[in-house]
């Protein structure tokens, strides 16, 4: 049906890897899989300007307002490229982290972060690291520009001395456009339990509480 129409279909991440799956093969694929760079792409293609746009994703129950999340970072540097721009939600899920800095209620967890008690925050996807941003209080801001692109973004960062650590280039990405800033980023990702925490215990050493 989508074929059909005419539309042109563009993802980044793990939902171009699942349009592959259901065999419905992107026809935009950023080279960085975060909204900016598709943004861009799109842009340099010429499929922003004055054009319709449905931007697809998913509605986080208990995270209303809390950050900007990807879909919402994506359909705002499309309208402001020039784009007619509709949201349509394709899910909803329960973002888990309706436990946000400030509010008197949170995990034990980000009790400890917060307290400067948490060594290092390994993060393992983009959506991880919007969740982890949403719970930190918003720093300073800062303007990018990515092929005609103009972005503000919101930096964000961990209390204390807390190290932030990706796993994956994905996970990487997606926390550049949450605003954190990122320590390392190791090679295995979480799809591979074992090797990860081999690659932080040679990153970090040994007695490090990670989160």
């Amino acid at each position: 049906m989508v074929r059909g129409s005419g539309a042109k279909i563009a993802a980044y991440g793990a939902a171009a890897s699942r349009l592959y799956e259901a065999g419905i093969p992107p026809d935009v694929i950023p080279l960085q899989p975060n909204p900016e760079s598709l943004a861009a792409a799109l842009t340099h293609l010429d499929l922003v300007t004055g054009k319709n746009v449905a931007v697809v994703g998913v509605t986080r129950v208990g995270a209303e307002g809390m950050c900007e999340w990807p879909e919402s970072c994506l359909s705002r540097l499309l309208q402001l490229a020039g784009s007619d721009v509709t949201d349509a939600a394709a899910c909803e899920i329960q973002a888990g982290c309706g436990l946000s800095f400030g509010t008197g209620k949170g995990s034990f967890e980000l009790e400890w972060l917060m307290a400067g008690q948490v060594d290092v925050v390994c993060v393992g996807s983009a959506e991880e690291a919007f969740a982890l941003a949403s719970m930190l209080p918003a720093g300073g801001q800062e303007l990018s520009a990515l092929d005609g692109v103009d972005a503000i973004k919101t930096r964000r960062g961990l209390p204390g001395k807390a190290r932030l650590i990706a796993a994956g280039e994905a996970a990487a990405c997606g926390c550049e456009s949450a605003g954190l800033s990122v320590s390392a980023t190791t090679k295995a990702e979480v799809s591979n339990p074992t090797a990860l925490a081999a690659a932080l215990v040679a990153e970090l050493g040994e007695r490090k509480l990670i989160w």
